[in-house]
């Protein structure tokens, strides 16, 4: 039992050993079946960690497992967007009484849901929940601005605020996500100010990424260009965020400026600003610069993704350049 705790905690993953020895126990502890799901979610191994719960469920053995294995196994089944594993394992939580006791294991199931898109499911845990803390709150906001309810993420957000809870850089990301989905450039303002108040601007990346998205969203490139050039930090989501900003508004040039711009800085786009880009090409016929960019492309190796190949053949067609589009579209 201790040799399986010991390979399962090993940093470069040992879990196939671990998984022989767990295998060939007489006498197996409570540990051991802890140890071996922690260790493959640890590994990265996130179906082997829920088929192995499987296992354990089917061989009435799942009893074995305390609280910090059943997190671990509901991560793995948020990641994996497992719904059906996950309730299975909510009514396993419920029957044990831990819910009632545990509001780190509340949350990660309130965070399954939501990712499922279970929302109403993820609402009604969320309410039995002993307590309500920022990161419950914010698996909430979450869920809704992911999945197109972005007023109701607005009201969560509000309500916690209400209860004397303090927002974290997560729940400002999901609030300003929303804000931007809704075109709420009031409410955004808003958030906007506590944002400088409390330096977050300063501290976190994300957020000040956040805030450029929002306000592109919310067609107010004056205001985004000021976070953009003040912010201490970017990285290719920020720069994508502003190019994105650039084409949906229709300055398009502006947008490859900046898109060379990042390039010269010695940093490489990933394949949504290639696709925006390339967007905003096909939206004024910018041929040529529509094949500089194709060019960076095939050098990155992405002339193979699917999206990024769907975009060089609608930019060329929109451009008239239809051989070029059917070389593309025969790869």
């Amino acid at each position: 039992n201790y040799l399986v705790s010991f390979l399962s905690s090993d940093a470069a993953g040992a879990m196939a050993d671990a998984q022989k020895v767990f295998d060939n126990l007489s006498c197996r502890s409570h540990s051991s079946y802890n140890s071996m799901i922690i260790g493959y979610i640890k590994c990265g191994e996130l179906q082997k960690a829920v088929d192995f719960y499987q296992t354990l469920e089917e061989g009435c053995f799942s009893v074995h497992l305390n609280e910090y294995a059943f997190v671990a196994i509901l991560k793995a089944c948020t990641k994996l967007k497992d719904a059906e594993r996950g309730s299975r394992i909510h009514v396993q939580i419920a029957r044990r009484g831990f819910l009632e006791s545990n509001a780190i294991l509340g949350t990660a199931l309130v965070d399954m849901y939501c990712n499922c898109g279970m929302l109403k499911k993820a609402r009604e845990v969320f309410e039995k929940l002993p307590e309500h803390d920022v990161v419950a709150w914010t698996s909430l906001i979450s869920g809704y601005a992911q999945h197109n309810q972005s007023n109701m993420a607005l009201v969560s957000f509000q309500l916690m605020l209400t209860q004397g809870i303090c927002p974290s850089s997560a729940t400002f990301v999901c609030v300003l996500k929303a804000c931007g989905s809704t075109s709420k450039l009031g409410f955004g303002r808003l958030l906007h100010h506590q944002i400088v108040v409390e330096s977050w601007l300063d501290l976190d990346v994300a957020i000040g990424t956040s805030l450029v998205n929002m306000y592109c969203k919310c067609e107010d490139l004056e205001d985004a260009h000021k976070i953009f050039s003040s912010m201490p930090t970017r990285n290719v989501v920020t720069f994508g965020a502003m190019i994105s900003g650039y084409v949906r508004i229709g300055y398009v040039f502006l947008a490859f400026e900046l898109f060379e711009r990042y390039r010269i800085e010695g940093s490489e786009p990933d394949k949504h600003t290639f696709s925006c880009i390339l967007n905003g090409c096909a939206t004024v016929s910018a041929a040529e610069e529509g094949k500089m960019v194709h060019n960076k492309v095939t050098l990155e190796g992405l002339d193979s993704d699917v999206v990024i190949g769907n975009t060089l053949v609608d930019m060329y067609a929109k451009c008239g350049e239809l051989y070029e589009a059917r070389k593309v579209f025969d790869r």
